[in-house]
């Protein structure tokens, strides 16, 4: 129970299989709300549109796999670019 100015309390949730499915995902989060950090797998961005979850959950996606992206990136650009 949260009173004014407090915040609501907060409880992990860890995925009980490897590689769950979208129906597997929105299944075990139906009675959770709150910020979810996920990885990069597709399935968790499509349990947004779950009728059962949308409006609940924010995903926050792992920033290490979005450094991966701009240092692939940054390694391209410099192997592009003209030696000094």
């Amino acid at each position: 129970m949260t009173g004014h100015g407090t915040a609501p309390r907060r409880r992990p949730w860890l995925m009980s299989c490897a590689k769950p499915r979208q129906e597997e995902i929105a299944n075990q989060l139906t009675d959770f709300s709150g910020i979810l950090q996920v990885d990069a797998y597709a399935a968790y961005k499509a349990i947004e549109k779950d009728s059962r979850i949308s409006g609940k959950i924010e995903l926050a996606f792992c920033l290490a796999h979005a450094r991966r992206k701009f240092v692939a990136v940054s390694r391209q650009l410099n192997h592009l670019s003209p030696k000094r």
